[in-house]
């Protein structure tokens, strides 16, 4: 009687096992793995090269590449070649060489600010009717994902921008966005890079600047709520809680005053996701990771 229950027990602690492991698998893959493709997932392949939508990442230098950023931006050319979607990779310091002798009035202070203003000069030169711009630290985690997973509707003629939340609190994602490449989506990104003039100096440069860009932009009857708001801004240098405050005071602001052609993908349900909230670890659900750095590779 004693074998038989010992017996039962071991099979028992055997099939549990065999079922742990088998979530864990399906469900959770470390960094450096890829998942299997499943048949029952939704895989879009050849209907993304007939996108409008154009990849690109703009960074500083090239060393950053070799030194930062080399593998995220091999993961995320790989899959833009395996779909066919235009991927440009534009180095700052090269390009200003390249357009010394034009005005192109990118000449802001900060790297940060600049580069959405070296994005709009590319809109100007190109047909792409989209543009998504992508952190340089961001990766393809999951090549069996599509960006059309995760973005609205892109034949609404309102929609000019999509931002994302950060999973982690209020704040707009910078680093990562879409534009429509129409004198709106040309027109609002120069806003920002040229708030710079106004903002220099405040904490987390343009992801700070970009909720009081557009509150004074697009809703400039609420100046008194948002300058309000820009106290707590302006007290937080190096003061993370300050910041978060002021985070959640512009978001308040912009979320009861809908803006028409402005879009934020809701926590949990964007194209990207910070990789260190699960400690490198990646379900099937996500695509982007960001934070993803040689040194932390």
């Amino acid at each position: 009687m004693y074998k038989r229950k010992k017996l039962i027990l071991i099979i028992f602690c055997v099939f549990a096992t065999i079922s742990l492991i088998v979530f864990l698998r399906k469900d959770w893959i470390t960094d450096g793995q890829l998942t299997e493709v499943r048949q029952n997932e939704k895989v879009i392949g050849r209907s993304d090269r007939l996108s409008s939508i154009a990849i690109v990442v703009v960074i500083a230098n090239r060393a950053h590449i070799k030194r930062k950023y080399e593998t995220a931006q091999k993961s995320l050319q790989c899959y833009c070649e395996s779909r066919g979607l235009p991927y440009y990779l534009i180095v700052r310091d090269e390009w200003e060489i390249e357009n010394a002798s034009r005005n192109t009035s990118c000449l802001m202070g900060d790297f940060m600010y600049q580069r959405h203003c070296i994005l709009v000069d590319l809109m100007k030169k190109s047909r792409h009717e989209w543009f998504l711009m992508i952190d340089a630290d961001m990766g393809v985690i999951n090549p069996n994902q599509s960006f059309y997973n995760f973005l609205p509707k892109l034949n609404d003629k309102e929609l000019f921008a999509v931002f994302s939340d950060r999973d982690y609190s209020s704040e707009i994602m910078a680093g990562t966005y879409l534009a429509r490449n129409n004198e709106k989506g040309k027109d609002f990104l120069m806003s920002w890079a040229r708030s710079w003039n106004r903002y220099m100096g405040g904490e987390n440069l343009d992801n700070g600047a970009l909720p009081v860009m557009i509150l004074r932009k697009y809703l400039p009857h609420l100046e008194a709520e948002t300058s309000k708001c820009e106290l707590w801004w302006k007290a937080s240098r190096r003061h993370w809680c300050r910041y978060l405050l002021y985070v959640i005071c512009t978001r308040i602001l912009i979320d009861n005053h809908p803006i028409a052609g402005l879009k934020f993908l809701p926590k949990t349900r964007s194209y990207y996701r910070d990789g260190w909230l699960t400690g490198g670890k990646f379900s099937s659900e996500d695509f982007l990771l960001h934070g993803w750095k040689e040194p932390c590779k």
